[in-house]
């Protein structure tokens, strides 16, 4: 078996369709990004245009109605740039977020009573309810 380096495997062989059609869909996304008003541009992407459609998923229904109603807009600054389609669907599909790893690290009941004795003798009242709380945090 000869090295070859991965650029080469991409641009020719069976990989080379699979690049370059997700190369077209991160142009489109990126062209897409760059119309959107900040305040939703995270929050949504395009997927694929197929058949006229401009297929869109947000992460949430607000974002998707807030699409609804620059659609036609989105279509004719696509258009500029190259990315024609007729109508836009929407669809909402939230991303799917990691679970939250649980909590690995504990205070054993010497440390929670290390922490009310410091609250105890501190002269700062600020720190002293912020080391009570710790402490009482930490006991559960």
């Amino acid at each position: 078996m000869e090295y070859r380096p991965l650029n080469a495997l991409v641009r020719q062989g069976p990989l080379a369709r699979l690049a370059a059609i997700a190369g077209e869909a991160r142009a489109l996304d990126d062209a897409f990004q760059q119309q959107l008003p900040a305040a939703i541009a995270g929050q949504c992407h395009a997927v694929r245009i197929r058949d006229g459609e401009l297929v869109v998923f947000a992460d949430h229904g607000v974002a998707a109605a807030r699409l609804r109603m620059l659609g036609d807009g989105l279509l004719a600054a696509l258009a500029a740039r190259g990315f024609t389609a007729s109508r836009v669907r929407v669809r909402v599909a939230p991303r799917v977020q990691p679970p939250a790893r649980a909590k690995t690290i504990a205070v054993g009941a010497a440390g929670v009573a290390a922490l009310q004795a410091a609250a105890e003798q501190v002269d700062d009242a600020a720190l002293a309810r912020a080391l009570s709380r710790m402490a009482a945090h930490h006991r559960r």
